[in-house]
């Protein structure tokens, strides 16, 4: 029954012996991954063959949940939607159970990498669907569905759309769980986002102090969702033109960062990247350069060379570049963002044309 030489074997097999093989191999797969302490994504991927063939799809649809994570924990998007798409069209019942919603959910995400935001939305759709008919409304993987159509909607531009989901997310979260609690601390910081996008920089405040006096009741101060709150806080103050209070929030969550992760961490290089962003606002770019400059040298420490993240490095170092006029730079820098980001995500995605967009200023 490998995938070699299975056509050929098949060709010879009555239906009562082909079924008799599905369920052979199906159980076969299913002990070879069982006692696997490491994923193995080419057995995984046979495990799900067999279990949509011999009527297994509640197996299915939970190893093809593990398989997708796991091919995007390493970035292998383009495998992640093939074996999804996969999933989706060779299931043959009704898509109605909660392993199918986590199924849907986690193919979504692997849309939203990709770029691919309208269909993601489509899958957040029936994901939530299903989870409201086996949970009912007012369930904590409800408010997780509304929480992720929020943020594609909120990536897509539709701020009002998205602070409409995140509202019904957070409404949930409190009666679920009570004022006091990380998720409504999330939900809070997600609204303060979208109001911060939207020009609301005093509104995002309120909403990102509330987190951030949630996180503190639960929470001892050196933990990352105080250094999160603290970091949101600074973005908005930045936004309102309050710069240095900006650049002190910002080096708040950097200390407690440094703290928990040590000197060389993405989280790290995301608070330098944000003090970067300040201190260009504060009219010294060549200050700003050097933060941004170690956020680099950071995501290239921790991921290599060819990571997404060290795409979005190299693009900000691009823009900088550009605005001190410094042109070769700042060219070398694009080509070398697109180039990783071509790579992973393929032309299509907006990031990649955000890129050639820049890129082609130097035409």
């Amino acid at each position: 029954m490998t995938p070699l030489l299975r056509e050929e074997l098949w060709a010879g097999l009555n239906t009562e012996e082909r079924g008799a093989c599905r369920e052979a191999a199906f159980a076969y797969y299913e002990k070879a991954c069982g006692k696997r302490e490491s994923v193995d994504p080419a057995l995984i991927e046979e495990w799900i063959y067999h279990a949509l063939g011999c009527g297994r799809e509640e197996v299915a649809a939970r190893e093809g949940d593990n398989l997708i994570t796991f091919l995007r924990e390493n970035l292998a998007y383009w495998e992640a939607k093939r074996n999804g798409a996969w999933v989706l069209a060779a299931k043959q019942q009704p898509l109605v159970t909660g392993d199918d919603a986590t199924f849907l959910n986690q193919y979504a995400k692997t849309l939203y990498d990709l770029g691919e935001y309208k269909k993601t939305i489509d899958m957040l759709e029936q994901a939530l669907a299903i989870n409201c008919t086996c949970y009912g409304q007012n369930h904590p993987n409800v408010a997780a569905q509304l929480n992720s159509l929020g943020m594609t909607w909120n990536t897509l531009g539709e701020l009002h759309k998205a602070i409409a989901y995140y509202e019904q997310a957070l409404v949930i979260w409190k009666e679920v769980y009570g004022e006091q609690h990380p998720h409504l601390a999330s939900s809070l910081n997600n609204l303060g986002t979208v109001w911060n996008a939207l020009g609301q920089h005093q509104k995002a405040i309120t909403y990102f102090l509330q987190a951030l006096i949630i996180d503190r009741e639960i929470y001892s101060e050196n933990h990352p969702r105080i250094a999160s709150s603290l970091n949101n806080l600074g973005l908005a103050w930045n936004a309102l033109g309050e710069h240095q209070k900006a650049i002190a929030y910002c080096e708040q969550a950097l200390v407690i960062d440094r703290a928990i992760y040590g000197e060389n961490h993405p989280e790290v290089a995301i608070r330098l990247g944000n003090l970067g962003k300040a201190w260009t606002a504060l009219g010294q770019p060549k200050k700003a350069l050097d933060y941004h400059e170690q956020a680099l040298i950071i995501d290239r420490e921790f991921y290599g060379e060819n990571h997404p993240d060290v795409a979005k490095d190299l693009n900000i170092l691009g823009a900088a570049y550009f605005a001190l006029r410094q042109n070769k730079k700042a060219e070398k820098f694009f080509q070398e963002a697109y180039d990783i980001r071509i790579r992973f995500f393929g032309p299509d995605h907006p990031d990649t044309k955000t890129v050639a967009e820049w890129l082609a200023k130097f035409e």
